[in-house]
């Protein structure tokens, strides 16, 4: 045998080359939305958490003043970051908090509202506490432009929203069932 017969193939072909680049796409094509959605979600549990401070406020001044609170006089609303441009309460304490520059789906608001009965998770349905209340949960949900998707899975409760009433309605059949945020 001539020397060039025995001479073997090393390294990769063409095509080889191309299916590895092809199945590299294919992966960074799923995987790149599912990190975009991962860090939205990321940033908006940033947003409750620049709340929590409002939230412990809010619990204190039901718990112990005998003065009515006023819109914006629980004096926690001060607190802003990169995610959040204003926390808002109203004169039932309930917290608003509109994020920013997160993206689409997720810059709008979330609220807050406080629950004197311990089974608004369950019910679906929000007590409004009163002065000397005890706040026994939170129900949080999206205000306005926020996707349930992007909200923690303690904060996708659809009764949340809208303005302050005696009792919240429970969702629809078929949406998420209501959890508290923690106090």
């Amino acid at each position: 045998m001539s020397q060039q017969q025995r001479a073997t193939q090393t390294g990769f072909t063409l095509i080889e080359l191309m299916i590895v680049v092809a199945i590299i796409g294919i992966l960074a094509a799923v995987s790149l939305p599912a990190y975009q959605n991962y860090a939205k979600r990321a940033k908006m549990s940033e947003v409750l958490m620049a709340a929590a401070g409002c939230k412990l406020a809010v619990a204190e001044w039901f718990n112990t003043s005998s003065k009515t609170p006023t819109a914006n006089g629980f004096g926690c609303e001060t607190a802003t970051s990169r995610y959040v441009s204003k926390i808002e309460t109203d004169a039932d304490g309930v917290i608003t908090v509109t994020s920013q520059t997160i993206g689409s789906g997720a810059d709008g608001t979330v609220i807050m509202r406080p629950c004197k009965n311990g089974d608004a998770a369950s019910t679906g349905t929000c007590t409004k506490a009163e002065l000397g209340d005890h706040i026994a949960t939170w129900m949080c949900g999206p205000g306005e432009k926020v996707e349930t998707r992007y909200l923690p899975a303690a904060c996708q409760s659809t009764a949340a929203g809208g303005t302050a009433s005696n009792a919240a309605t429970p969702p629809a059949a078929g949406s998420s069932t209501p959890a508290p945020g923690s106090s």
